[in-house]
């Protein structure tokens, strides 16, 4: 597949720790394959734009934006920038 054939442009991360985080953190609810659970409202990652993802885990760690408890900001805080780049650039690979 061409770069120029990607919906959604490679993020700079280590896709692979990416993957291990992603699955660790976050597989159990928005789904090992990222399109998460209409029928449970958990949305969909995988297909979403980097950049978009980013400013909602601002958002999260800010608690400008709820995610399934109101402790997760604090939970989001605790995750390092180098992790959440990996996630993003894990997730950017989803919609291929």
């Amino acid at each position: 597949m061409c770069i120029r054939d990607r919906n959604i442009g490679l993020y700079p991360g280590d896709v692979e720790a990416g993957k291990k985080f992603y699955k660790q953190e976050c597989a159990s609810c928005h789904g090992r394959d990222g399109y998460g659970d209409d029928k449970q409202h958990i949305p969909q990652l995988a297909g979403q734009y980097s950049l978009y993802l980013l400013k909602q885990v601002e958002n999260i760690r800010t608690a400008e934006r709820f995610h399934d408890d109101p402790d997760d900001a604090a939970i989001f805080r605790e995750y390092t920038d180098t992790e959440i780049a990996a996630m993003l650039a894990y997730l950017a690979t989803l919609d291929d």
